[in-house]
């Protein structure tokens, strides 16, 4: 055992299949699977998260922004879900301008499911 602020040797001994292994003081890992989803779930949740965002009493040009990040989140989908990184910006864009008009995620399911089929479809981890 190593004292603190010495470097100490962590390893793994023998063979290890994992989807996610972290070794060491402090390590952690996250795996996030998910059921295979069709690209009508997909647009289903984007469908979703429009409905929702319609709901909120905001000004015109506050929803208009948030259907804006919408639609590029649409715009960068493919027919199949794949690692798009650049998609986990948005996303996080958008649920911090959420924040911003006072949706909290954790309390408004009507945008929290939508919203992780998004990130499942563009296999990102959340919290993105």
């Amino acid at each position: 055992m190593s004292k603190p602020n010495e470097s100490g040797n962590y390893g793994i001994i023998g063979n290890v299949t994992a989807k996610a292994v972290a070794v060491g003081t402090g390590a952690s890992a996250v795996v996030n699977e998910h059921a295979p989803m069709s690209r009508a779930d997909f647009d289903a949740a984007l469908s979703v998260l429009r409905d929702q965002i319609a709901a909120l009493q905001l000004p015109e040009q506050s929803r208009q922004v948030l259907h804006q990040d919408v639609a590029k989140i649409e715009q960068m989908a493919g027919e199949k879900p794949e690692l798009k990184p650049a998609v986990s910006d948005v996303l996080k864009g958008l649920v911090d301008k959420l924040k911003l008009v006072g949706v909290f995620l954790q309390a408004a399911a009507g945008f929290q499911e939508p919203i992780k089929k998004l990130a499942a479809w563009f296999h990102i981890p959340l919290p993105f």
